[in-house]
């Protein structure tokens, strides 16, 4: 027999005992032993599922509990930094302002002068003889005087014993520190220029005003802020007078004596033009002109 034919004969064989099987099943009581079986079944998944379910609702509510405290976290962090800078420019610019006031501010004495009683003042006589001791005082006592000054004026430096981060936060102190002196330094040679310019002005205007020509738009004098040897080595010498504008573009190479003369012909007063006569005569000879 071909092998075919048997595996198929075999295949009927198998079909034919499982349709008698499941007909034994089925009928009378292994049919409700089976619905029972498979309502128990369908009851245990579901019940699992339940409980899965259960399960994953109250994973998924943790995560998301856990998901919004981080990003109310988130939040607040992002605020406080924000509350951070806005507080810390606030007070930079707070520090500026104030710097800046005492800058402008006029200094004062940086000494108490100490009022006395009516019994420890000794009258005219007394305050004349203490202004004549000022006015002796050798130069000895003036150094001594100079020196207790910068002594209390000059802080100590004390820098032992520091740790590497105290030694950063003392440079940057010292670091502000002169900047400080230096701000203030610049600001007083300014006003020192500007006022010894008011005051060449002023004299300008008070000449003219003697003289009896004070116009309206007197030109002024203008300031050389270069360093003057003479009014450094004497304080009443006056002060240099800029002879050019310093805005020009080409430099002028002439000496001073070149330029002193130059400004002395300019002052000078033009002499009057010559008047020069023609008369004319006519020759003889017709077109012939002669001019004497």
């Amino acid at each position: 027999m071909p092998k075919s034919v048997a595996r198929n004969s075999s295949t009927c064989v198998q079909r034919k005992s499982d349709n008698c099987y499941k007909k034994l099943v089925l009928t009378g009581a292994g049919a409700q032993i089976v619905e029972k079986k498979f309502a128990w079944n369908s009851w245990q998944i579901l019940k699992k599922r339940q409980k899965e379910r259960v399960e994953e609702e109250k994973r998924l509510t943790e995560l998301r509990a856990q998901e919004d405290a981080r990003r109310k976290a988130e939040e607040e962090e992002r605020r406080r930094k924000k509350q951070e800078e806005e507080n810390k420019v606030k007070d930079e610019r707070e520090r500026k302002k104030r710097e800046a006031e005492e800058r402008l501010k006029p200094k004062g004495r940086n000494f108490k002068i100490s009022k006395k009683s009516d019994s420890e003042k000794g009258g005219p006589e007394l305050d004349t003889i203490m202004t004549k001791e000022e006015l002796q005082k050798s130069k000895e006592q003036l150094e001594e005087e100079k020196r207790a000054i910068l002594a209390q004026r000059i802080q100590p430096l004390v820098i032992d014993g520091l740790a590497s981060d105290k030694l950063i936060e003392k440079a940057k102190e010292l670091n502000d520190h002169i900047k400080r002196l230096e701000g203030d330094k610049y600001d007083l040679e300014q006003r020192f220029k500007r006022q010894q310019y008011d005051m060449i002005e002023l004299a300008e205007r008070a000449r003219q005003m003697n003289k009896g020509k004070a116009k309206r738009g007197v030109t002024t004098v203008q300031v050389d802020e270069s360093f003057d040897r003479l009014a450094d080595k004497f304080t009443s010498a006056p002060p240099k007078i800029q002879l050019c504008s310093k805005y020009e573009r080409h430099t002028d190479h002439r000496s001073y004596k070149e330029r002193m003369v130059l400004f002395e012909d300019l002052a000078k007063e033009p002499p009057p033009p010559e008047l020069i006569r023609v008369s004319k005569t006519v020759s003889q000879s017709p077109g012939a002109e002669t001019a004497e």
